[in-house]
């Protein structure tokens, strides 16, 4: 048993050899309580222990902000990035919208010209068919006009002559109104009868046929001259 640093000051000896170790082991209980006085060396020591704890605690903090510090940078960074992804995500669909209205407008112009080139084609179909169809009228009428003419005096289906007792002024036009000839005055006017032409009293033959007794001939009369 070492006792160099055993306080022995207020040791009495004693008899007893087993009270004796008793006695000292109590001495030694309480100098372990007390604080040891350390050396220069020692104290340098726990000196340099102490600024150690104290750096590597520091350390620890230092190394802890800079962990926390790269996490929100990271975090800022990934929140940017999203931001930029969603924008660029936006950009995308406001292109394709914007192109797809474009091809929209670019589809329906092309059907509105194809609509109105085949407006025209139909309408100039149809206007070639009823030329066609008047042309075939007008060579049926000439036909039977020629004979009607001939019948009644007349050179033309424009034409005019005077009466032989009165010498009056009179058409053509205005007899076939005159007969009651519904057919004769259309085939008249298909072959070029002025239905503005006036007699010698001035009638026109819408006039004459005006001046009839009211019938489904003298309606017949008067939309024919009225329809040209």
């Amino acid at each position: 048993m070492n006792f160099d640093f055993v306080d022995v000051s207020g040791y009495s000896p004693i008899k007893s050899p087993k009270k004796q170790v008793r006695k000292l082991a109590e001495f030694q209980d309480k100098e372990n309580m007390r604080p040891m006085s350390l050396t220069p060396t020692a104290a340098k020591e726990s000196q340099r222990s102490e600024v150690g704890d104290r750096e590597a605690c520091s350390n620890e903090q230092a190394a802890e902000q800079l962990k926390i510090a790269q996490e929100q940078r990271l975090k800022t960074a990934r929140e940017e990035a999203a931001r930029a992804a969603e924008h660029v995500r936006a950009e995308v669909a406001r292109m394709e919208a914007a192109a797809a209205a474009e091809a929209e407008s670019i589809r329906q112009e092309a059907l509105r010209v194809a609509e109105e080139k085949a407006a025209q084609k139909r309408a100039e179909e149809a206007a070639a068919k009823e030329q066609k169809l008047l042309e075939e009228k007008r060579t049926l009428a000439r036909t039977k006009v020629n004979a009607w003419l001939k019948d009644n005096g007349y050179e033309a289906a424009d034409g005019s002559k005077k009466t032989k007792f009165q010498g009056k002024t009179k058409f053509a036009l205005h007899t076939a109104v005159k007969q009651r000839n519904p057919q004769m005055v259309l085939m008249l006017v298909l072959c070029g009868a002025q239905t503005d032409a006036q007699d010698s009293e001035g009638n026109t033959p819408s006039a004459l046929a005006e001046k009839m007794e009211k019938s489904a001939v003298r309606d017949q009369l008067l939309d024919i001259l009225k329809s040209f």
